[in-house]
């Protein structure tokens, strides 16, 4: 994708699952609370199982209580890493290698 704000028209009109995994990757923290309702809306529409499964844990992610110094618990940081790591499968996006 582009530099643009991934709206969530544009989720709308994609025709592949691909398009949304990498669309739910590049969607900032913002976005995801502030239309989170559309955003399922669409990827229920469009039957994007994953992409709905990934949506719910990042949006619970975000409303999560934060341990004693601000940071989320380890379990929903485990959990964010998985669905970006199949988002970005599906999406066929290479993992990091660390040596960037």
């Amino acid at each position: 994708m582009s530099g643009f704000l991934p709206t969530v028209d544009i989720l709308a009109d994609f025709d592949r699952d691909q398009d949304r995994a990498l669309w739910l990757l590049d969607a900032s923290d913002g976005m995801i609370a502030r239309d989170y309702s559309a955003i399922r809306a669409v990827l229920l529409s469009a039957r994007f199982r994953l992409g709905l499964d990934c949506l719910d844990v990042r949006h619970s992610a975000l409303n999560a209580v934060r341990d004693d110094r601000g940071e989320l618990k380890s379990h929903h940081i485990e959990l964010l890493e998985e669905c970006r790591a199949m988002l970005r499968q599906k999406a066929y996006v290479p993992e990091r290698d660390g040596s960037e």
